[in-house]
Order: structure tokens, then sequence, then C-alpha cells
């Protein structure tokens, strides 16, 4: 099995990373795989390896394990991609990490403003981001 792919999303991307994800694998995503990792993800911290989220998107093209797990305090979400085996799969992973983690996590928010987080629905203040 190959490297996997690491790197890190805005917390407000992960469905949209995972339906994008999902049609390079050749996986039909769907309403039902969203809400199992939404709820997934909710208790996960990115700095503890045994708190991540797996998930499972298991294409024509390609059988993809997805870890995924929040920065607790922050707007980021870490992700894993463990077997994109082809070269263009891995090219493609890896591009689509750094699409997702592009910009601001929202450049209308200031540090001191409040956030509601997309996992849990908590509201709480916004870090600074260096960006």
């Amino acid at each position: 099995m190959s490297e996997s792919i690491d790197g890190w999303i805005w917390s407000r991307n992960p469905r949209s990373f995972l339906e994008v994800l999902s049609l390079f694998a050749g996986y039909e995503f769907d309403a039902t795989d969203w809400r199992t990792i939404e709820a997934g993800v909710q208790d996960t911290d990115d700095d503890n390896p045994g708190l991540w989220y797996v998930h499972s998107l298991a294409g024509v093209n390609a059988t993809l394990e997805v870890n995924l797990a929040r920065a607790v305090g922050g707007e980021e979400t870490s992700v894993r991609v463990v077997g994109a085996e082809a070269p263009e799969l891995r090219l493609r992973t890896d591009t689509l990490l750094s699409a997702f983690a592009a910009g601001r996590p929202h450049p209308e928010r200031s540090a001191g403003s409040n956030v509601r987080c997309l996992f849990t629905g908590e509201v709480r203040q916004a870090r600074s981001s260096s960006v």
C-alpha cells in the first residue's frame, strides 16, 4: 500500500472535499455518508491519533480510507487519505487538499468574533488566522 496523503482543510469544507474525492474514486457519496461522517467527526481531536474518525470510500476506481479529525479550538479539519495508489489519483488528492485549505476560514470574521462549528453546532470565539 502507498503512503498516506496528509493535510488539512477548513472545517466548512469536509463535505465538498469528500464529494469531489468520491468522484475521483468512483464512489457515489450521498446524504447518508455525510450524516455518518458529520456524527463521527464530532468528538475527534487531531492531536490524539486514537480520536480520529475513519470513513471508507469504496469506489470502482479506488478504495480510499479517509481519516478526519477536528482541530479542537480551531477552524481546521485534519485529513489523511490512504489507498490512493495511482500517481494521478495521488496528485488529484494532494491538489484537492491544497484547494480546500486555501484562503482564510471566513474573511468576514475577525479574531474575537463568534463562529458556529459545522460538526457540532457549537458557537465559540474565532481565533486569528495567519493564512
